[in-house]
């Protein structure tokens, strides 16, 4: 930089008032000044105006909360598949243990099925018909 800077510089440094900055004997001053400003402004946003800076922080954080969204539903959907294979690896195991030849199978009683005291719960099932299977069909 030119010696004559560092004189401008100190000089600049000794304004503190708007009405000194707006005096007559400074306005080449503010002249190259507002045309150096342009480079200010793009310093301060990236390049871009301060409505592309804008729109881009905004779709920036935007993309973020969305994956962060995903994130979750992936997290949950993990979860709930674990619950779910695990709930089938307890229900084989109750069947294999139940193949033995034991009454265990009337226990195992599927998800929406309840006691028909409980408010808004499903009856059980009637038990099948105890006729003899020739009658059944009128053939007997």
């Amino acid at each position: 930089p030119p010696a004559s800077l560092t004189a401008v510089t100190q000089y600049l440094s000794t304004i503190e008032d708007y009405e000194a900055w707006k005096s007559k004997d400074l306005k080449a001053l503010r002249q190259q000044v507002g045309r150096l400003s342009a480079f200010i402004d793009r310093d301060k946003f990236q390049g871009m105006s301060e409505q592309d800076y804008s729109k881009m922080v905004y779709e920036r954080k935007s993309e973020k909360v969305l994956r962060q969204k995903q994130k979750a539903a992936n997290l949950k959907h993990i979860e709930t598949t674990k619950l779910r294979s695990g709930r089938i690896q307890a229900l084989n195991s109750l069947i294999s243990n139940a193949d033995d030849g034991s009454n265990q199978l009337q226990y195992l009683v599927p998800d929406g099925v309840g006691s028909s005291d409980r408010p808004g719960s499903v009856p059980p099932l009637p038990p099948p018909p105890q006729t003899p299977p020739s009658t059944r069909f009128g053939f007997g």
